[in-house]
């Protein structure tokens, strides 16, 4: 890959172009200056410009670095000092001058969105062309809320799963979760039915050799006499065959096929039998059964294939909905605006409004994400994908790496760059790592199961040119064997962060990597006894955590107060130490009459709570 100096005046911007930036190495300050000479360059405008990052905070951040950046450029131009080599050429230039004063008296007009606010945008803007309702709200309506009545009524609803396989499903969620997961989960291409299990199993019957099932099976029960399955279930799917192959209530008679998971053939199974000692032989039909008719029963009571079913029968009446209230999903968002690109009037509204596109943490990108973006940029004057495949980490988003590499071949190599110089670490650190890659043991270091192949290490070079020596002569890049990460251990963690502090900014210098979130919290408890501050960053989600079921269980006795099940679920709980009803009744009336922030106030200053409680419930709190 060829370097990428955006600070070059020699630099071509003209095309698509791929720029690969490993961390430290400038990504977001080579999208500012894009963005400047973009403006003094190629005569772009600022609402002619797009820039797509990943996240809110992100796209604030670069909304605020290119507008500083912009006037960091005027102020150059005006005073005749040029700090950077592009510039020189503008100096005395009117033209230049006007230009970046109309972008920066304009800046509010900037298009710097995530691709959901971007979708949004696009959808409200134009949504005669894009056939489709105004959304309102933002991307992440609380549509749990909005939408958990007519969730509820459509599971009460449906017959895409019968009772027993609705039972399968509930088995390891309840009803809570299951509505969570349908909400937020996408759907997948199971679009089985109930009815499409009781066809291939009427089917299969039809093509069974003659006899008697239910006498036969009756044959296969009295061969046990002690059987860990019920035989409540075994006889009435003994009844439920022998109507089957006789054509009378087929329905019902598979829905008893179902109990237990079609408890009947595996109690008829040869292994089971092997196992009971029991008589080897075989009746045929119970044989031909047990080779045509199981497979089919357990097809039809997989769990996940049931879950996947159920989630795409409710996506119709999920966008509907949705369109009706004006709540977009994430998902929902990426799916509308990609059906939206069909209609060629709404395609060309797009493809008209942007000359120069920008989109950031491309690694982090999904397929439906690329299609909406190949499908509007590619053939633009100025189409830039900036990634780091080293950074996908949000695969539990959907991001696919495949989709960049994808891209990039596109591309094709020609426009293939990378930023290859690391401005935040220092020289030792960077070489250290360079090393460590660049070993020949570990050269193949990502590999691509889906390609067949390997990404290879490409080096970076440090720009960092002063060392930085924390004084103890130990390398930047070292490794302990620790075969348990208690005692000695934290002790060592706490000795180095106190060592190390006086040569940096400050705590949020340093960073702790942990293998568990208990691990986290130990290590977070050590920290505290020594007075050093500390925040976890936890991928569990606070909405499934020991304080939010602690604070509903302190809010259901506050709301409730004669409700003994309440009450001693709260008492019961971590947050009910030196607590007692008279505190309760306290806190109640401050909640009532003070409102949220000064019950808070109170709650903190009478719990005797610690660790990572108390850190949750400060989140929650806020």
């Amino acid at each position: 890959m060829r370097p990428f100096n955006i600070l070059d005046p020699n630099t071509s911007l003209y095309g698509e172009k791929i720029l690969e930036a490993s961390a430290g190495t400038g990504k977001t300050f080579a999208i500012e200056h894009l963005a400047a000479r973009l403006l003094l360059e190629c005569n772009v405008e600022i609402e002619e410009m797009l820039a797509i990052t990943y996240t809110r905070a992100a796209a604030r951040e670069l909304k605020m670095r290119i507008r500083e950046n912009l006037k960091e450029a005027l102020s150059a131009l005006s005073s005749g000092e040029c700090a950077w080599p592009y510039l020189k050429k503008h100096l005395g230039s009117k033209e230049a001058i006007r230009r970046l004063e109309g972008a920066l008296a304009g800046f509010e007009r900037a298009q710097i969105f995530t691709i959901h606010g971007f979708c949004q945008r696009m959808l409200s803007e134009f949504s005669l062309e894009a056939r489709c309702l105004q959304p309102t709200g933002d991307e992440a309506a609380p549509l749990g809320k909005a939408l958990s009545g007519e969730l509820l009524d459509f599971l009460e609803k449906q017959e895409t799963v019968c009772p027993e396989q609705m039972r399968e499903i509930l088995k390891k969620r309840d009803i809570d979760r299951l509505s969570k997961q349908l909400l937020n989960q996408p759907p997948g291409e199971e679009r089985g039915s109930f009815e499409d299990d009781c066809r291939d199993i009427e089917e299969a019957i039809r093509s069974a050799p003659p006899g008697d099932a239910e006498e036969e099976f009756r044959r296969i029960e009295s061969l046990c006499k002690y059987s860990k399955f019920d035989r409540t279930i075994l006889a009435a799917q003994i009844e439920a065959l022998g109507r089957l192959f006789r054509g009378a209530q087929p329905k019902e008679a598979i829905r008893n096929l179902f109990l237990d998971k079609g408890a009947l053939f595996r109690f008829a199974s040869l292994t089971n039998r092997q196992q009971k000692k029991a008589d080897f032989f075989q009746p045929p039909l119970v044989d031909w059964c047990l080779r045509h008719l199981h497979p089919l029963v357990q097809r039809a009571m997989e769990p996940r294939r049931l879950f996947q079913r159920l989630r795409f029968a409710w996506q119709e009446p999920f966008e509907a909905l949705l369109e009706e209230r004006g709540l977009f999903s994430p998902d929902f968002l990426l799916e509308r605006m990609r059906r939206s690109l069909a209609y060629p009037d709404f395609a060309a509204k797009m493809k008209s409004r942007f000359t120069a596109v920008i989109i950031d943490e491309f690694q982090d990108t999904d397929k439906v994400q690329w299609e909406i973006f190949s499908t509007l940029f590619r053939g633009l004057p100025f189409f830039y994908l900036v990634g780091d495949p080293k950074q996908s980490i949000y695969r539990f988003r959907n991001a696919d790496l495949y989709t960049y590499y994808r891209a990039r071949d596109a591309f094709g190599p020609d426009a293939a760059y990378s930023l290859d110089t690391n401005y935040r670490s220092s020289p030792e650190l960077v070489s250290a790592l360079n090393d460590l890659f660049g070993d020949q043991h570990v050269s193949e270091w990502l590999w691509l199961p889906g390609e067949n192949r390997t990404e290879p290490y490409r080096p970076v070079k440090a720009g960092l040119k002063e060392p930085w020596d924390p004084g103890d002569g130990y390398k930047p890049l070292q490794f302990f064997r620790v075969e348990n990460l208690k005692g000695a251990s934290y002790a060592f963690i706490v000795e180095e962060i106190r060592r190390l502090r006086p040569h940096l900014a400050g705590y949020r210098s340093f960073a702790i990597l942990v293998q568990s979130n208990q691990q986290g919290a130990l290590i977070q408890e050590e920290l505290q006894k020594h007075a050093i501050p500390s925040a976890a960053k936890s991928r569990a989600s606070l909405g499934e955590s020991l304080a939010m079921e602690a604070l509903e269980e302190l809010f259901d006795v506050l709301f409730f107060p004669r409700d003994a099940s309440a009450v001693s679920r709260f008492f019961a709980g971590p947050l009910s130490q030196n607590v007692d009803l008279e505190t309760l009744f306290f806190w109640k009336e401050t909640l009532e009459q003070k409102g949220m922030a000064a019950f808070f106030r109170e709650f903190f200053a009478k719990t005797q709570i610690g660790g990572a409680l108390v850190r949750d419930l400060l989140q929650l709190a806020e």
